[in-house]
């Protein structure tokens, strides 16, 4: 949902409320989060949805970031070759020195920033720059996306 609580983004549970008529219903997922609708109880809202990233596509991205890593000798750490990845496929921002130069930074791809359908456009690009730059195999990165 589009407005946040305090520290993050209110989670919910779409399922329904009656199975003999199927009545749509949003459930708070932890405390915080039904505290946060409370204060609105009653009220309409507009609401933007986003798809919440599992831990496993989280885990996936990153065990294949350590393979690529693992396995080429530009870098000097995971997190050099992250950053750079994110910024070569976009997913960066322009900042502002004082002298007024601009330079570009990655763009986080923490849970509360990027929902699932985002994070895996981020993960797909991930892999097609990293076969394109470092010769790897589309089919070896799979397989060592599946070995979570």
């Amino acid at each position: 949902m589009s407005f946040e609580k305090e520290g993050g983004m209110i989670l919910l549970y779409a399922t329904t409320i009656d199975d003999e008529i199927d009545t749509p219903a949003l459930v708070a997922t932890d405390k915080a989060s039904w505290d946060a609708v409370m204060k609105v109880f009653g009220k309409t809202l507009a609401v933007e949805t986003k798809q919440a990233r599992s831990p496993e596509q989280h885990r996936m991205y990153f065990a294949v970031l350590n393979f690529v890593y693992q396995n080429q000798e530009q870098f000097k750490s995971a997190e050099d070759l992250r950053e750079a990845t994110l910024m070569d496929i976009g997913h960066s921002r322009l900042r502002e020195r004082l002298d007024g130069s601009r330079y570009r930074v990655a763009k986080s791809v923490s849970f509360h920033n990027l929902g699932h359908e985002k994070f895996q456009e981020i993960f797909d690009k991930s892999i097609d720059l990293w076969c394109q730059h470092f010769g790897h195999d589309p089919e070896v990165l799979l397989q060592a996306r599946n070995a979570v």
